[in-house]
């Protein structure tokens, strides 16, 4: 089901159809001074409906009240809703209504059954993949390796496109790689002090970033103007790239792993006291600071749209509105969540964990989409621009899935 909100949910109603009955909501502008909803229908649906679904309708929702008598005749039409009510459940008219979602309309949720299909895998026995990214234009995905090296491959055939050699004073495994919007750099952080962003062609180095200790992660705005840096000295550092200075430090709750929006300036910061943190380059403080909980949290992604996934090393999967201040679902694994990446529309995210299993999740539903076990733990994972391919990085190497019909919204 999707919940959006509208300016015209005014003494509007909907009926909700759930294997123990039908549910008549009257909605009203927020601000209505509605009850607090009856434990026994909160019970009712949390037992009806899918748990994400729970979560949209229930966690930090607008109240409305109506009745029966007072209800507008024409029904407001809303996606997943039926405006006939099954005759005898008069008794089920509760009168409260929780609404969530965003402003503007949920894409489609992806409507295949077919699992993805496995295009190849590249790699060798002497090194392991530990992230990968699409470059923008959809032509080229590149894996960064244990070896200090980024290979860059065709994504259709599969063939090889370059290798950029390992870095000058390298200490170990590439730990992060992400393309600038124009395909030309690499923004590229390992087990050293120094993050590196690197020409696509030349392989020459542009800029170094140092730090005082390990960067434990990085990321890239998409115009290439900014970085986010997170450093074991307990300081998380935004960059101007053109200036190659730092221009903002934050303290850090332990971060662990940092992402930009694929659209937009705001970037997102998780960590290890499971705390987030949201904001943008040049704000003062941050936009929003949210506690997940007491679990770590290890991984995070970010939707054109700016909604925030987070990752902890139980398997538990939150996703945010961050115009809302507040989450919107949630999801599971049985194994710490390693990587997560939302598709190009936003309606699906893919999250890979320690056990190998690859989950692709419907934010409409809460449903599964897909389910891969490659048996091995997934550092890391991408969607190409177009959403129709998908790539991981682990110790194979680099695995690519051609992803059909996903049923995009344009």
């Amino acid at each position: 089901m999707i919940w959006r909100r509208t300016t015209k949910l005014f003494a509007s109603r909907f009926d909700l159809h759930t294997a123990d009955g039908t549910y008549r909501f009257y909605l009203s502008p927020p601000g209505t001074d509605a009850p607090p909803p009856a434990p026994d229908l909160l019970h009712t649906l949390s037992k009806s409906l899918d748990h994400m679904s729970v979560f949209g309708l229930l966690d930090g929702a607008v109240g409305a009240i109506g009745d029966a008598a007072g209800a507008a005749a024409d029904a407001l039409s809303l996606p997943g809703a039926v405006t006939q009510l099954r005759a005898g459940n008069r008794n089920e008219e509760i009168l409260r209504a929780f609404i969530a979602g965003s402003s503007e309309p949920s894409p489609r949720a992806p409507t295949s059954s077919r699992p993805p299909e496995h295009l190849y895998t590249r790699g060798d026995e002497e090194t392991l993949g530990t992230a990968a990214s699409f470059g923008p234009h959809g032509g080229v995905v590149a894996c960064a390796h244990t070896d200090g090296t980024i290979r860059l491959w065709n994504c259709g055939r599969g063939t090889p496109v370059r290798t950029v050699k390992p870095l000058r004073g390298n200490h170990g495994d590439i730990e992060g790689v992400e393309f600038s919007s124009d395909g030309r750099k690499l923004l590229i952080f390992d087990e050293s002090d120094t993050v590196h962003l690197h020409d696509v062609l030349s392989g020459d180095v542009l800029a170094s970033l140092h730090h005082d200790d390990e960067v434990v992660g990085a990321s890239m705005d998409n115009l290439g103007e900014w970085a986010v840096t997170i450093c074991e000295d307990l300081r998380t550092r935004v960059w101007n790239l053109s200036r190659r200075r730092v221009v903002r430090e934050l303290e850090s709750a332990g971060d662990q792993s940092v992402t930009f929006s694929p659209a937009t300036q705001r970037f997102a910061v998780v960590g290890t006291e499971g705390l987030f943190s949201y904001s943008g380059p040049t704000d003062p403080q941050p936009a929003w600071n949210e506690e997940v909980g007491e679990t770590p949290v290890h991984s995070v992604a970010m939707s054109r749209k700016d909604r925030i996934a987070v990752g902890d090393i139980e398997g538990n999967i939150h996703v945010f509105e961050p115009d809302l201040h507040r989450r919107i679902g949630h999801v599971s694994h049985d194994s710490c969540v390693k990587s997560i990446a939302f598709h190009p529309e936003g309606n699906l995210i893919a999250a890979g964990d320690r056990e190998g299993n690859i989950i692709g999740w419907n934010l409409s539903s809460g449903g599964k989409e897909f389910h891969i076990d490659i048996g091995h733990v997934v550092s890391g994972l991408a969607w190409s621009p177009r959403g129709d391919l998908m790539a991981a990085a682990c110790p194979d190497g680099l695995l690519v899935w051609k992803v059909r019909d996903t049923g995009h919204a344009h």
